[in-house]
């Protein structure tokens, strides 16, 4: 079991609980359940701010998987987020609401990093299609892939990491507070 706690203008909790299903551990199921709060900024074709949201979730989360070796696993399971959007800053009579998204998902995995707190070489990442449904008790029907990965490698005394993820909405409309950010942006570490 884990759990997170965020402060600040984004603020989190979560929780996560991982429990194995046979002696060997290579299946497993994992319930998840989170609650945040996020801002959310719409700009015109222009790229001009034409206002600024809260929005707050309510996620949960249930897989089972199979793990692969002991570098990977595979993992399918239903996701369901429902939440509030609210308008704070922008025009009166934007679009505000509720919205609920019910979605089924598959996820590959990979870690091969040599230390979880302080990597100094291997990579960590993950691969996942989700589709989502009204007959899953979405509010909208459209498909979404995304991926992330961490790679590794030390020089001498010097530690560097390279993050990176792609996300795309692949067919449909995703609600606002189920869109991805536009663009793909790299962050750079170096560790010593």
């Amino acid at each position: 079991m884990r759990g997170a706690l965020q402060f600040g203008a984004e603020p989190l909790i979560a929780g996560e609980w991982y429990q194995p299903l046979d002696t060997l551990s290579r299946y497993f199921v994992t319930p998840k359940v989170s609650y945040k709060l996020q801002d959310f900024t719409l700009y015109n074709d222009a790229g001009d701010q034409l206002a600024e949201y809260k929005v707050s979730v309510l996620e949960s989360d249930f897989a089972v998987g199979r793990e692969v070796s002991v570098y990977g696993e595979g993992r399918l399971g239903y996701r369901f987020r429902t939440g509030e959007i609210d308008l704070n800053v922008g025009t009166p009579g934007l679009p505000e609401g509720d919205f609920d998204t019910g979605l089924v998902f598959a996820r590959l995995s990979v870690d091969r990093l040599d230390n979880f707190e302080w990597p100094s070489k291997g990579v960590r990442g993950y691969v996942e299609y989700a589709t989502a449904r009204q007959d899953f008790a979405s509010d909208t029907d459209f498909d979404q892939v995304s991926s992330r990965v961490a790679q590794f490698a030390t020089f001498g005394s010097n530690t560097i990491g390279f993050f990176g993820q792609v996300k795309s909405t692949v067919s449909g409309v995703a609600p606002g507070a189920g869109s991805f950010p536009a663009g793909w942006f790299p962050e750079f570490v170096r560790l010593r």
